[in-house]
């Protein structure tokens, strides 16, 4: 709960009421069970990413997805995207479920998106606003590439703003 203190406009009471209510922790534990019970698409790795997404075998034996790991579900069948792939993968998974389910993309506005988003880094850019960088947003370059902050994000950004010193 301390990670979301000072989010405008959150109720930290009720996320900590939500958090420990019972609802929360069966879904929570069916997630884990989920997790758990890979779908044969992923015991074989799936190629094309450096994270290629094949099922890690956990301590008893059994399996998991790897993170990143996303399963669309639909009456029409499943659709696993597994490993880091660029947007047109999730949304190729979604169309074979779903036809004509997601809009077609249309770039907006890059300070709106800076605005909307916070932070933004090269693929959230190009897919957005088709690559345009927002006016007075903060640079960030980090090991994965660029991140541009609102303003706002920068100045308490933990990679701009020094540490603060530890009280005698």
């Amino acid at each position: 709960l301390a990670a979301a203190r000072g989010v405008p406009g959150l109720d930290p009471a009720r996320l900590g009421a939500d958090a420990a209510s019972p609802g929360t922790l069966d879904g929570v534990r069916a997630d884990r069970a989920e997790a758990r019970r890979p779908v044969a698409d992923v015991l074989a790795g799936q190629s094309g990413s450096p994270h290629p997404g094949r099922a890690k075998e956990t301590p008893d034996g059994g399996h998991r997805y790897a993170l990143p790991t996303l399963l669309f579900r639909s009456p029409a069948g499943h659709r696993v995207v597994a490993g880091w792939r660029p947007y047109e993968a999730y949304a190729s998974a979604v169309e074979a479920l779903a036809p004509g389910l997601l809009p077609p993309l249309r770039p907006i506005d890059p300070a709106a998106a800076l605005e909307r988003y916070r932070s933004l880094t090269g693929p959230e850019l190009a897919l957005l606003t088709g690559g345009a960088r927002p006016v007075g947003a903060v640079r960030v370059d980090t090991a994965n590439g660029p991140v541009w902050l609102h303003p706002e994000e920068a100045a308490t950004h933990p990679a701009l703003v020094p540490p603060a010193a530890p009280a005698p």
